[in-house]
């Protein structure tokens, strides 16, 4: 199948295949390019409410009047936020105990230690979901229900698949830590006297190191280059081939070896697809700003439940403006997912989108690297002769 027809079927299966939906949306909610939040709104008006200006009198103002940062007190500067007094940030102090920072900062952790687990949880359940649907709707050309692509997803091959990325990002800090070390070896001859003294040699030192960073920001570059073509493929062979993790790893580079011109096509043809909908997302944020705006307000009103929550709960045990940070704390990420429930949509497709054509990808090019060729066992003729022949 060429790649042509390859992304024509894709293209058919994430509009047709709607139970992919919901496995791809967790997957843009969990994968670190998904969200566009820093995106900036109204960019006709941006340097008005974006300028710093330094005035005389020693004062910065952010973001028009809203935000005033005063430094002309002998004591420590006054932040004055419209709307409200003064000194306003200074209770967080005054009226706290030690204990209540305490409580903040335990909160804090807790809610990125969940933050952490469930995006693990949902970023390998949904890749393993969109894997093995796609794969197995090419085995029996039928579309699976939720159900059952949950099933699919929640198995060994999830764990499998975080096992692969850990493996790989454990391997790449310690690599790339005694790289690193190696790089700027050369400044620690600075602190011998007698080096320290020439000045051609600190010269010499100092060229060695840019020098060593040079090729050490060249070794990081390239190795994510070939990890964004390998593992890719890498996971496919975990989910439709069913290797362990280390075969699978070998699986991925072997692949890139053997068949590199299919691999490098599939990867340059998903960078093309992945530049295109980087510029549509301009378009498609202004034609969704209306939505946009709907959504936040439901994230307002969603979220506000376990702000309350929280709030009520903590402020049993700490002062009361630190109990209203800890709720607000819980309700932000829902508040996000909420508001911007559009672009993670859209995201969502672009996810199932770009799995499924790795997957279809794999599947054509995987058959012919994988067939080796067998020993010829030259008794075979004579005993099919013999047994023929009686």
């Amino acid at each position: 199948m060429e790649t042509t027809q390859i992304l024509k079927k894709v293209w058919g299966l994430t509009w047709r295949y709607r139970a992919l939906w919901l496995f791809g949306t967790l997957l843009a909610v969990t994968a670190s390019n998904a969200l566009l939040l820093g995106f900036n709104w109204g960019d006709e008006d941006i340097g008005a409410r974006n300028q710093i200006i330094f005035p005389n009198s020693s004062t910065l103002h952010f973001m028009g009047q809203g935000l005033t940062i005063d430094f002309r007190s002998p004591g420590a500067p006054i932040v004055h936020v419209e709307g409200l007094e003064p000194g306003w940030y200074r209770d967080l102090s005054a009226d706290a105990d030690l204990s209540d920072v305490w409580v903040l900062l335990i909160s804090t952790g807790v809610l990125l230690l969940i933050c952490i687990l469930l995006a693990i949880l949902f970023r390998y359940t949904s890749q393993a979901a969109l894997i093995r649907m796609v794969d197995e709707n090419e085995h029996t050309a039928k579309m699976v229900r939720v159900g059952r692509g949950l099933r699919l997803g929640w198995s060994r091959v999830a764990g499998k698949l975080f096992l692969i990325d850990l493996w790989i990002a454990l391997s790449l800090i310690l690599i790339f830590g005694v790289l690193f070390f190696l790089a700027i070896s050369p400044l620690y001859l600075l602190g011998f006297e007698s080096t320290a003294e020439n000045t051609f040699r600190i010269v010499g030192v100092s060229l060695l190191t840019v020098a060593g960073l040079s090729l050490f920001g060249a070794l990081v570059f390239a190795t994510a280059i070939v990890l964004s073509i390998t593992q890719p493929v890498m996971r496919r062979a975990c989910a439709v081939d069913g290797l362990g993790v280390a075969a699978s790893i070998r699986q991925g580079l072997s692949l890139l070896k053997n068949r590199f011109d299919r691999v490098m096509i599939t990867w340059l043809v998903w960078i093309g697809i992945r530049f295109a909908w980087t510029i549509a997302c301009i378009p498609a944020l202004i034609i969704l700003s209306p939505v946009i705006f709907f959504t936040m307000l439901a994230g307002i009103v969603i979220g506000a439940v376990p702000v309350l929550l929280v709030a009520g709960i903590a402020n049993m045990f700490v002062n009361t403006l630190y109990a209203w940070i800890i709720g607000a704390l819980f309700g932000l990420p829902l508040f996000i997912l909420v508001t911007f429930s559009p672009i993670i949509f859209l995201s969502g497709l672009i996810e199932v989108f770009k799995s499924s054509f790795w997957t279809l990808s794999y599947r054509e090019f995987r058959p012919l690297a994988r067939i080796a060729p067998q020993p010829v066992n030259k008794l075979e003729p004579v005993e099919f002769q013999v047994a023929h022949a009686a």
